[in-house]
This record gives C-alpha cells, sequence and structure tokens, in this order.
C-alpha cells in the first residue's frame, strides 16, 4: 500500500512541476508580449507627436502662402488698374486726336 502511493505522489509532483514549468513559460511569454506592446505604444505616441507637430508646421506654412499670395493678387490687380488706365488714356487721346485730324483735314 505504500509504494502505490509514494509513486502516486511522485507521479503528481512531477506532473505539478510540468505543469509550473509551463505556466512560468507563459508567464515570461506574457511579459514579453507586454514589453513590446509598451515599447510600440511609446513609438506610437513619438509618431504622433511627430506627425502633429508636422501638420501644424504646414498649416502656418499654408497661412503664410495664402497671405502672400492674398498680397500678390492685390499688387497685380493695381498694376492692372493703372496700366489699364494709361492705355485708356493713351487710346482716348489716339481717338480723339484721330477724330480732330480727320475734321481738320
Amino acid at each position: 500500500m505504500g509504494e502505490p502511493s509514494l509513486e502516486l505522489l511522485e507521479q503528481n509532483v512531477q506532473h505539478m512541476s510540468e505543469d509550473m514549468r509551463d505556466i512560468k513559460k507563459r508567464v515570461d511569454k506574457l511579459e514579453t508580449d507586454q514589453y513590446d506592446l509598451k515599447a510600440n505604444m511609446q513609438i506610437t505616441q513619438h509618431s504622433l507627436t511627430a506627425l502633429t507637430e508636422s501638420i501644424n508646421d504646414v498649416k502656418v506654412d499654408l497661412k503664410e502662402m495664402r497671405k502672400e499670395m492674398n498680397s500678390d493678387k492685390e499688387q497685380q490687380l493695381e498694376s492692372m488698374k493703372s496700366f489699364l488706365w494709361k492705355f485708356g488714356s493713351g487710346l482716348a487721346v489716339l481717338i480723339v486726336g484721330g477724330m480732330v485730324t480727320a475734321v481738320l483735314m
């Protein structure tokens, strides 16, 4: 009676030891996965921060470009107005001068 229960006890201890080793492997794997997840999360956060900063820089640059374009448009319009007034005045003088010349001849 003593030997079978001793064998049973040894088998139980062996199974428990194997189970403990298996559990230890699983815990180690979970800890490794957790570490990897934390590292990936930090990388993602840094990437998002860099992306947000880049987007803000682009916004600022676009605002400056719009201001410059609007300023250029206003300058172009003023130049065009000036040219049209000069051209119109010259054309009017030419027409009037031509009519006067035609009348005098």
